[in-house]
């Protein structure tokens, strides 16, 4: 059976009110008033006792005959006569003040006297002695009516003093008595309402009329509330005393409250509540479809056979001819409010009812008939819950299945769908949890050695583009036998197709594997006559069979000629035959031809003086070799700044030098070096000035013996200011020197042309005090410098520079926008000669330190800084900012310094909108670009994202101590990243300060001319 939950989930407050409502207490109820004592029993009006008393003047009389006896109550008990009066005299007229009535009848009449502010008398008898009464009479002006008995045939009425509510008995409304009808005999025949309505005795009762009828009937079974805040809830019967409850929902009825003509005048809905028909609704069973069906029991069977189908939920509407016969899925479970199931849904429009069905397990069955396109399922998550029974309600602790799995039946319901799959005995899996596919396949591309090829099992096999075998190609057939590429294998590692090329697949059934067909040709091509390991750190293992199968202990160590090759049925070559049954595979070997034996190195002792030195070209060294063969690299290098002596020219069977030797094992190569014989020191250098002009990539050299290199060639066409000449044994000119503090760098004398060998050389640029060596052949920075460029006037070929005006530009005050092009850069104003460089790509906006005018004003051309021109025509003025505040990239990789301060950061590059300050835990910022103003003065850094901070508040480096450990020839940078030399020597070095050239961290170990690319060594903090 189903299980339900409770009855009530949730009881609110007004539902609650309406639980513990006090039962029902039958009242008193006055017939006539509140002054009454009949107790309001199921009597009629007839049946009415008690004492009422009339309101109003006194005008109701009568007489008494003598010695009438009068009581003290309506009792009319002999032991308890009035106090007042004991009898009355005969004839005596009294007021008559009230009735008592007994069993609906008069039972004795209240007296006073006649004059009206006497008290009571009493009550006398209405019955025991009739000649007491001789009928009523008014009181006149001219006194009481003469002739008492004409007054016996007329009725009188009494008004009572408050209105008493009766029922009338036909439907039990309330009827108000307002006053009593005695007739002449003192008869109470008729009441009288509020409204004017009269009624006589037989029709009214003093009890509500009504009675419970606790058969119910399915169309009223409920009542529901017509008000939203739902109907009032009495404990009476009369629903007169309305409780602290409210019906606010659906509620079943427990009895109708009838009038005697069967008007429903009221519900009951528990003992002690009751409901007014006119606030509520009734209604059938209100039912719910709740299609929340049980997992355990989703189906219904009919109970005896069959059951009826009915069109409504309710049962009520039988469908003709329709029955139900076999087990159906439950749609929907019909309950009442309580939570009971009345019915079942089986389909739309379509119930039974719960009576005559019952609800069961999912009845399943066991298909094994498996589809060949999806023969298998995966886990829809990741794994999938295994179960014990087709129904997968019962699990198998800790197992699952996590990959493709084979079915073995179908699990299905009465309706043919698959609820779960079978995969083993006892082994079941929901098919919510995984879903169907086809046989899934897999590569192995590891091939067997004994049958590593497929042949066609008959003439033209068909061949597929896709591993499962079901896109044939058309245009494609097997013919002969081909290497097996790969096998198509399923979960059980069945092989079901082979793999033959590039998306190209036979059917396992169609071809047979077998052993590679190879046959061995003697007939040896040069290129391919002798073989090597392709691996030059292993050997390439030696085999006993040309299949290459059964390898032994051998290796090819050294190269070896061919006997044989082996090929396959493409005529490829799979491997070769060294010797008898020695074969090496074609793909662990590099096939050449026979090399010629290796040229024969010699040592000539015999050193020719004038050769008898050497040192490396390059400024990073040379590297030494142990071998004369130089093809042993050592772990050391020959630098470019020491001399070394050699000991030996290595040379080959020609007799040309091809290495020299500089030590025991030691080689270096002739083409990493400069040879020479001029022992340091023969030189002689003296004091001098001039500008030169170099001719060529000129070589920098440390020394005035022209052995140790500096750095890297000097561009040609370049202007340097001499400070010295250096002339041979001779007195011959070999070098111009050129003093930069301590350090001179010399040029050879045949590398430059002189342009002049006047101390004062005031026609052009000097370039004095640029340590970088490298040609800056900018104007003395302390004047403007206006006139020619400062060329040998007597040259024909700067008259083009004759009428231009060379112009000082302040720094930072002119940029120009190159639009990242590679322009052309000359060595003059006038843009006639092409120094042969291009401007790089990798930046636009470019300072310029010079302007070229022509005789009418106008700029012809823009230095960019050491005499690099390029023609105004092919840049464009940059325009400043509007508040004049220009803005350049920095070198990628820079950082600088906050010193722990919080400084302000701002939006803006001119640094005048505030909007945060800098973390004070850290020190250290990455700078992308620079604001200067309108004289080229620093303003501001951005450190990433708009965030500027000013130059006044950080600082381009920082003091630092340690040691930085270089080596020899290291080269050093002024600190704004201009080449200012080498280090003289591997050595340790006191550091100073930090800072970033050029987007590398630089460390300071002197003044600003030796600062050092930390990259380059190893610093070791103090």
């Amino acid at each position: 059976m189903v299980k339900h939950r409770s009855k009530v989930k949730y009881l609110g407050t007004v539902a609650a009110a309406l639980l513990v409502v006090a039962p029902v207490v039958t009242p008193v109820i006055p017939a006539f008033g509140n002054l009454g004592t009949v107790q309001a029993a199921e009597t009629a009006a007839s049946d009415l006792n008690g004492d009422f008393d009339f309101a109003g003047d006194v005008s109701i009389f009568f007489r008494v005959k003598k010695n009438t006896k009068v009581y003290a109550d309506s009792s009319l008990d002999p032991a308890h006569l009035s106090s007042k009066n004991a009898t009355a005299n005969d004839g005596a007229v009294l007021s008559l003040r009230g009735v008592s009535l007994k069993d609906g009848e008069l039972n004795a009449y209240h007296i006073a006297d006649s004059k009206g502010d006497t008290k009571d008398w009493g009550w006398v008898s209405a019955t025991e002695d009739t000649t007491a009464f001789n009928g009523f009479f008014e009181k006149s002006k001219f006194g009481f009516w003469d002739t008492f008995g004409s007054q016996s045939d007329k009725d009188q009425t009494f008004t009572l003093a408050k209105p008493a509510n009766l029922y009338k008995l036909a439907d039990a409304s309330t009827f108000t008595a307002t006053s009593v009808v005695l007739n002449g005999a003192g008869h109470l025949t008729g009441v009288t309402s509020s409204d004017n309505g009269t009624a006589t005795l037989d029709q009214l009762t003093a009890t509500y009329p009504v009675t419970e009828d606790k058969t119910i009937v399915a169309d009223k079974a409920y009542v529901k509330p017509n008000a939203t805040e739902g109907a009032a809830i009495y404990s009476d019967i009369q629903t007169v005393t309305a409780t602290a409850g409210k019906l606010v929902k659906e509620q079943p009825v427990v009895a109708y409250v009838k009038a005697q003509n069967g008007t429903i005048l009221a519900y009951k809905v528990a003992d002690g509540q009751y409901v007014k028909a006119g606030e509520v609704t009734a209604e059938p069973v209100p039912l719910t479809a709740d299609k929340t069906v049980s997992k355990d029991k989703p189906y219904v069977k009919a109970v005896n056979g069959s059951a009826q189908i009915y069109a409504d939920m309710a049962t009520t509407t039988p469908i003709a001819d329709q029955t139900l016969k076999t087990d159906v899925k439950i749609v929907a479970y019909v309950k009442d409010p309580d939570g009971n199931i009345v019915a079942y849904q089986i389909a739309d429009g379509q119930y039974v009812k719960a009576t005559e069905t019952q609800d069961e397990a999912m009845p399943l069955t066991e298909d094994t008939t498996i589809s060949t396109d999806k023969p298998y399922i995966k886990a829809k998550t990741g794994s999938a819950q295994v179960y014990a029974d087709k129904a997968a309600t019962a699990e198998i602790a800790g197992q699952t299945i996590t990959k493709d799995t084979k079915i073995a039946a179908y699990v299905k319901d009465p309706d043919g769908n698959v609820v779960a799959y079978r995969i083993a005995d006892g082994q079941y899996v929901k098919a919510s949890d995984v879903t169907e596919e086809a046989v899934p396949l897999s590569e192995d591309t590891t091939i067997s050695k004994a049958k590593p090829y497929v042949q066609p099992s008959s003439a033209g096999v068909q061949i597929y583009k896709d591993m499962a075998t079901s896109q044939p190609s058309t245009d494609l057939k097997m013919h002969n036998v081909l290497a097996i590429l790969a096998y198509v294998k399923d979960p059980d590692n069945n092989v079901v197709a082979y793999r033959i090329g590039t998306n190209q697949y036979v059917k396992a059934d169609e071809v047979t594997a077998i052993a590679m067909p190879l046959k061995e040709v003697t007939e040896i091509t040069a290129d391919k006559a002798y073989v090597q390991s392709a691996d030059a750190e292993n050997s390439a293992p030696i085999y006993t069979d040309k299949a290459t199968t059964d390898k032994t202990t051998a290796t090819l160590t050294t190269g070896q000629k061919v006997q044989a090759y082996v090929l396959d049925i493409n005529d490829k070559i799979v491997a070769y035959r060294l010797d008898t049954n020695q074969y090496v595979k074609a793909s662990d070997v590099t096939a050449t031809a026979i090399p010629k034996p290796v040229d024969k190195l010699t040592e000539d002792t015999k050193i020719d003086p004038a050769k008898s030195l050497v040192t490396a070209k390059a400024s990073q060294g040379a590297s030494i070799y142990s071998d004369k063969a130089t093809t042993a690299a050592t772990d050391d290098v020959l630098s470019n700044t020491n001399q070394h002596v050699i000991q030996a020219y290595v040379r080959n069977a020609d007799g040309d030098i091809v290495a020299y030797k500089i030590g025991n094992d030691q080689y270096v190569k002739n083409d990493d070096v400069l040879v020479s014989g001029v022992p340091a020191g023969t030189n002689t250098e003296t004091n001098a000035t001039g500008s030169v002009t170099t001719t060529t990539a000129a070589i920098p050299y440390r020394d005035k013996g022209l052995t140790i290199v500096l750095g890297a060639p000097v561009a040609k066409g370049l202007t340097f200011t001499y400070s010295s000449v250096v002339k041979d044994a001779n007195g011959k000119i070999v070098a111009y020197g050129f003093k930069n503090g301590a350090l001179t760098t010399y040029l050879k004398a045949g590398d430059v042309k002189v342009n002049s060998t006047d101390s004062g050389n005031t026609g052009g640029n000097t370039g004095s005090g640029d340590n970088n060596n490298n040609g800056n052949t900018g104007s003395d920075d302390n004047d403007d410098n206006t006139g020619n460029t400062g060329e040998d006037d007597n040259d024909d070929s700067n008259d083009a520079n004759q009428n231009l005006t060379i112009v000082r530009i302040p720094k930072g005050q002119v940029t120009v926008s190159t639009g990242n092009k590679a322009l052309h850069v000359y060595n003059d104003g006038a843009t006639t000669k092409d120094s042969g460089a291009k401007l790089a790509t990798d930046y636009d906006l470019w300072t310029v330190t010079h302007v070229a005018k022509d005789a009418n004003g106008d700029v012809v051309a823009y230095d960019l800084g050491n005499n690099q021109w390029v023609k105004a025509s092919e840049v464009k003025l940059f325009a400043l900012p509007n508040d004049k505040t220009q803005v350049a990239s920095m070198p990628k990789g820079t950082a600088i310094y906050s010193n722990f301060k919080g400084a302000k950061i701002y939006s803006d590059a001119a640094a005048t909108k505030a909007i945060g300050t800098l973390n004070t835990q850290y020190d250290e910022w990455s700078a992308y670009k620079v604001s200067k103003d309108a004289n080229g003065n620093i303003v501001a850094y951005d450190l990433g994202s708009n965030q500027w901070v000013k130059a006044s508040d950080l600082q381009l480096q920082k003091n630092l101590s340690g040691t930085f450990v270089a080596k020899q020839g290291t080269a050093l940078y002024q600190a704004d990243g201009t080449l200012a030399g080498v280090l003289g020597a591997s050595n340790a070095y006191r550091v100073f300060a930090v800072r970033y050239i050029n987007g590398h961290q630089a460390l300071k170990l002197g003044n600003d001319s030796q600062w050092i690319i930390a990259a380059t060594g190893d610093y070791y903090p103090a």
